[in-house]
């Protein structure tokens, strides 16, 4: 991961069978690359090198049912990805969204911009510790 080309900004737009993508270099107005791919592992894993080649990855896409899956294995590659919070994502009056393009655009756009703001994949994971079964107080009589 050389960061002497600058930084990559990749937006994600995911889905359980696809995955759209948006690239942008550095500070360019328009998007490099708008494709969808195979949400498949070792497909990923190539597109993401591939990028890396050109700069520093910083790669995003918004929190669904999905989960985090996605989030551990581009960390555990070595690239850095947030996970987005829906609901606070900038969305104009009178804007649908749901088209996956414009989505993923948006969201590479916005992440770029500084805009977005990331949820916590696993709060627990850095503590290091689960709640267990003693962690509320007792609400029931003994």
């Amino acid at each position: 991961m050389s960061s002497a080309n600058g930084i990559i900004w990749i937006g994600m737009d995911v889905h359980k069978d696809t995955v759209m993508v948006a690239v942008f270099e550095n500070r360019k107005d328009a998007a490099e690359l708008v494709q969808q791919l195979p949400n498949d592992t070792r497909k990923l894993r190539r597109f993401f090198e591939r990028w890396a080649k050109r700069g520093e990855i910083r790669s995003c896409y918004e929190a669904s049912g999905a989960g985090y899956v996605l989030h551990r294995q581009i960390t555990e590659w070595g690239y850095e990805c947030e996970v987005i919070a829906p609901s606070l994502i900038p969305v104009r009056p009178g804007e649908r969204r749901k088209h996956d393009r414009r989505d993923a655009t948006q969201l590479a756009r916005l992440y770029r911009a500084g805009e977005l703001v990331r949820t916590d994949p696993d709060p627990h994971s850095r503590r290091g510790t689960r709640p267990g079964p003693g962690a509320m107080p007792s609400v029931l009589p003994a």
